[in-house]
C-alpha cells in the first residue's frame, strides 16, 4: 500500500507526471502486492479489484514505454 500512496504523493507534489512510466510502474507494483495478499488472505472481491488495478497499470507501462521520447 505504501506504493500506492507514494505514487499519489509523489503525482499531487508534481514529482510525477501521471503520464510518466513510473508513476504507472508504481501502482502496477502496488496493486500486484495488494493482489497478492488479498489471495493469501482469501479476500476474493479485493483481489479482483486489485487485479483490474494492476491490469491498468500494465497498460499505463506499456504506453508510456512506447510513447516517442520527445513527447515524455
Amino acid at each position: 500500500m505504501g506504493t500506492l500512496l507514494g505514487a499519489y504523493a509523489l503525482l499531487a507534489w508534481g514529482r510525477l507526471s501521471r503520464d510518466s512510466w513510473p508513476y504507472h510502474l508504481a501502482n502496477l507494483i502496488g496493486a500486484s502486492l495488494l493482489a497478492w495478499n488479498s489471495a493469501m488472505v482469501g479476500h476474493t472481491p479485493f483481489l479482483a479489484f486489485n487485479l483490474v488495478w494492476a491490469s491498468v497499470g500494465i497498460a499505463g507501462v506499456v504506453r508510456a514505454v512506447r510513447r516517442p521520447r520527445q513527447s515524455r
